[in-house]
């Protein structure tokens, strides 16, 4: 099912058209008012997806990273003591 964005909350906080041509000297590249709405909201987009990442690989979570380093004296819990130990 397609989500329905509405378009006052779609383009709500964003800069104005004119600020954009202008950082886009839209002018002199001869970009169009329609040209320069899709530059600023494929812009958007990818703005979105990269804080929707920043924010997930920030998240606190009870993932244990397996790649970092133990520390020398942190102590092991095994479950039960091996059958086959070495003589210390």
């Amino acid at each position: 099912m397609a989500k329905i964005i509405e378009l006052k909350s779609k383009y709500e906080g964003r800069l104005e058209l004119e600020h954009c041509k202008r950082i886009l000297d839209a002018e002199s590249e001869g970009y169009s008012d329609e040209q320069v709405v899709l530059i600023m909201d494929f812009l958007y987009s990818i703005a979105s997806l990269e804080y929707d990442l920043f924010k997930r690989k920030n998240a606190v979570s009870n993932i244990i990273d397996l790649t970092e380093k133990l520390q020398e004296n942190a102590q092991s819990n095994t479950l039960h003591s091996g059958e086959y130990r070495r003589a210390s």
